[in-house]
């Protein structure tokens, strides 16, 4: 019989996703040890092409905080699906597709400026001392990023 997950494992689950961007706009970096397992393997290639395989949850507080800094942001997750399974060794494994929006604001120049990225996590969370971790992330994004969008204009009949 497949795992069938209890409302409490789905709530764990989703509030270990939810705990990652709070940390990022909170910028209580602690909290990512309570997202991520210490031997994470992240790929952040779509949305930062310079850390392409982030490997470690010390690594990845050391880039995240350099990515940051001087940056204001606001995640937004909406879009969700949840799949568990048991592997050979009994252990059970969730897999996690989450869209999410990400904002991000900088000051150049006295002028505000402004970034969104509008993508998908894919996730694979095992529970480790009773929490659900992130031992794999990827980034995904669907677009381009879209710089400066309050100067565009809104499309006719909106």
């Amino acid at each position: 019989m497949p795992y069938q997950p209890t409302a409490s494992t789905l709530n764990a689950v989703r509030n270990t996703l939810s705990n990652y961007c709070i940390a990022l706009d909170t910028k209580n970096f602690s909290l990512l040890h309570s997202v991520f397992t210490k031997d994470v393997v992240c790929d952040y290639t779509a949305v930062s092409p310079t850390n392409p395989s982030i490997i470690g949850i010390e690594k990845f507080l050391e880039r995240i905080q350099i990515i940051l800094e001087g940056r204001i942001t606001q995640h937004a997750l909406s879009t969700q699906r949840l799949e568990f399974s048991e592997d050979e060794g009994e252990e059970v494994v969730c897999d996690a597709m989450t869209y999410f929006i990400a904002n991000t604001f900088t000051t150049e120049d006295g002028e505000l400026n402004h970034v969104s990225v509008f993508g998908y996590y894919v996730d694979k969370l095992k529970e480790v001392g009773g929490k659900w971790l992130i031992f794999e992330r990827k980034v995904n994004s669907f677009h381009p990023r879209i710089k400066n969008s309050s100067t565009i204009a809104p499309s006719p009949g909106y």
